[in-house]
């Protein structure tokens, strides 16, 4: 996995300098896995305040998610924001054709988008940040046209920031 690669030297120091006796980093083996099951049901994996009323947080994606959401986790404590992860490794969230893998698993994927939408319809985050390996699929204009799809219906639900993390 090429994401720890991509962290800058601060990241590195910030999460190297995280205190285990403080943060639980090392105490748990939190899992931020999603399934579409949890997801129709609401039981996401949460960030943050879990106390919290409000989703201040989705973090979407692939394995690249997953690598994020402890700091992700770790800051939304911090902040008192409380947030969910929508993320499962080896997902192409976007790459919705039938070169991407079996008619089976293209169609769980527009099913957890799908649910992610309608969930997102009934509690709006402020913000969506998307981490996802894109060069699997940046240059395949159907996979495309489904992020703009998917972008188009998490603002129009009222998302009011959409970050998009390589």
């Amino acid at each position: 996995n090429g994401l720890p690669l991509r962290f800058t030297t601060a990241h590195k120091r910030f999460v190297g300098d995280l205190d285990p006796e403080v943060s639980g980093l090392a105490k748990t083996s939190k899992s931020y896995d999603s399934f579409t099951s949890e997801l129709r049901r609401g039981q996401l994996p949460i960030l943050g305040n879990a106390a919290k009323e409000s989703l201040d947080v989705v973090l979407f994606g692939d394995s690249h998610a997953l690598a994020l959401a402890p700091l992700f986790d770790e800051l939304c404590v911090e902040m008192n924001l409380r947030g969910e992860v929508v993320a499962r490794s080896g997902t192409f969230p976007f790459g919705l054709t039938s070169k991407y893998g079996p008619k089976e698993a293209v169609d769980a994927i527009r099913e957890r988008n799908d649910c992610f939408i309608q969930r997102f319809r009934s509690e709006t985050a402020d913000a969506v940040f998307f981490a996802l390996k894109w060069d699997n699929y940046v240059n395949d204009l159907k996979a495309l046209a489904e992020l703009r799809k998917m972008l188009n219906s998490i603002s129009s639900a009222g998302a009011r920031r959409i970050f998009i993390l390589r």
